[in-house]
């Protein structure tokens, strides 16, 4: 539930980012100095983020939890001076960077990012000192507290742009973006000092050892975050080579694509992933077959709906959310075409996640890992050699066939039976969310409904009727997973 309003703020955080700043030079280099700095964080320290958890629980029950706080308070420190060094070097250099992303962008790039790149530089060390604080606090099963805190973060950067953009523009976003990492922060270090943890005692004088064992543990993951965090900025590189404008619209049209993603994501970590790993544990490969297609078939119907908008729906979508403001008609039919093919570029993302999820519960994470390494240099690569010829369309191209081919692999790699009759099940799924997603299309193309709102509403009260009948069609039945939910509830309850 606190995922999917987290979901729904960040929807109205980027309508209003579309309203108060379209699709501009502004906008373009705010989301290229943004994704600058998120990519600097995730490629250092995403690693130790990831592990933390694993490596502090093993420290705790092999040496104590006095020795776990004290290595990771030491770690804490390694990481702010780190992070203060990297902070000090982008002040130095900001201006020869920004010339260097920029040289191929539109005139007053450079000095837009500059200035921006400098007022971000402190994010980096908020930012991962509140990541790797509410790592700490997961470690002690603390998972609630920090949610809830990240989605009264999020309503205060909501607040702060509404209330700062027709004052000061473009730097309305990195205030809101201040208020909401700062609230976040300050509020995680008061539930570590409430639970008694101090993480901040060694922040001036950490040991170098104790901090360094948990970047060991972490350097198998450095390569594949590297590439991927590499393969996301040179992707908003390659869009702002394109022209002014075209950063901002492939971020809006990727919105969707990216919370659908998200969704299915925490669908197969929290219930697909822990039955898949008991059932190849005990070696009941047949479970394991049955819960795959099983939740095959239900990730299939979060797709569908999702198509249905994303694929059917995409003009009143677009239209409600994006056409404010400054957003042109043009720059408009662009992010609706660019919508339209993220949501088939789907097709292919759905498979990587079934088939990827599937090989980690079937104890290949090796082949899992390597595969998606090479996912991301062939889309890197694809992105880089084809941008001049396919222009912005390269991107959810690129996107959708590389992890098209990749899923297949991992599903090929597979040690499961009836693996053709999981196969034949995907595709006849696809076929149905194409046939249905066609149908609201031509629906929507002939509607005579002209406000977007009025049309979506339409929309959504359809799903009545398509959701049972694409459900039937797959050989999904709805009503048993409703009754299996509403069973579990009433036993929780109990």
């Amino acid at each position: 539930m606190l995922r999917f309003l987290r979901m729904l703020i960040s929807v109205v955080s980027i309508t209003y980012t579309a309203k108060f700043f379209g699709v501009s030079v502004e906008k373009d280099m705010w989301v290229l100095a943004s994704t600058f700095i998120s990519t600097l964080i995730s490629m250092f320290w995403g690693p130790l983020d990831e592990i933390f958890r694993t490596k502090f629980i093993y420290i705790k029950e092999e040496e104590g939890e006095t020795i776990a706080i004290d290595k990771a308070a030491s770690l804490v420190g390694f990481i702010f001076s780190v992070t203060l060094v990297m902070g000090v070097i982008i002040g130095f250099l900001h201006e020869p960077i920004a010339n260097l992303i920029t040289s191929n962008m539109t005139s007053g790039s450079a000095s837009i990012l500059g200035k921006l790149l400098i007022c971000l530089i402190p994010s980096l060390l908020i930012t991962e000192l509140t990541n790797i604080s509410i790592s700490v606090l997961n470690a002690y099963e603390v998972y609630y507290l920090p949610e809830i805190v990240a989605f009264l973060s999020g309503i205060l950067n909501i607040i702060a742009v509404i209330f700062f953009a027709p004052l000061i523009g473009i730097y309305a976003l990195l205030i809101a973006q201040y208020f909401g990492i700062v609230f976040l922060l300050v509020l995680i270090i008061h539930f570590l000092h409430l639970k008694n943890i101090p993480l901040w005692d060694r922040i001036f004088q950490y040991n170098i050892h104790d901090a360094w064992s948990f970047v060991v543990f972490s350097l198998p993951l450095f390569f594949p975050y590297f590439v991927g965090q590499l393969n996301t900025f040179v992707q908003k590189y390659l869009a702002g080579v394109l022209g002014s404008g075209i950063i901002s619209s492939v971020d809006y049209a990727s919105q969707f694509m990216t919370i659908l993603q998200s969704v299915l994501t925490s669908v197969l970590t929290t219930v697909m992933l822990p039955i898949l790993s008991k059932d190849y544990i005990t070696h009941d490969m047949n479970d394991f077959g049955h819960t795959l297609k099983e939740n095959f078939k239900m990730c299939m119907i979060i797709y569908a709906m999702a198509a249905i908008f994303m694929i059917g729906a995409t003009t009143p979508l677009c239209t409600f959310f994006f056409h404010r403001g400054k957003v042109s008609y043009e720059a408009l039919q662009l992010i609706i075409n660019l919508t339209r093919c993220f949501g088939f570029a789907f097709i292919g993302v759905f498979m990587y996640l079934m088939a990827g999820t599937s090989l980690m519960a079937n104890n290949k994470r090796k082949i899992y890992a390597s595969i998606g390494v090479a996912n991301q240099l062939v889309v890197l690569a694809f992105n880089i050699v084809f941008v001049r010829i396919l222009g912005v369309y390269i991107f959810p191209l690129s996107l959708g066939l590389v992890h098209l081919v990749s899923g297949l692999i991992m599903f090929y790699k597979l040690d499961i039976e009836n693996k053709k009759g999981i196969f034949v099940f995907y595709l006849k799924g696809i076929v149905v969310v194409i046939g249905i997603s066609s149908i609201y299309a031509i629906a929507n193309s002939a509607s005579v409904v002209e406000h977007s709102f009025i049309a979506l509403i339409i929309n959504l009260g359809t799903l009545a009727i398509s959701v049972p009948l694409m459900a039937w069609l797959i050989g999904f039945n709805v009503r048993n997973m409703i009754l299996k939910v509403y069973q579990n509830t009433i036993a929780k309850i109990g």
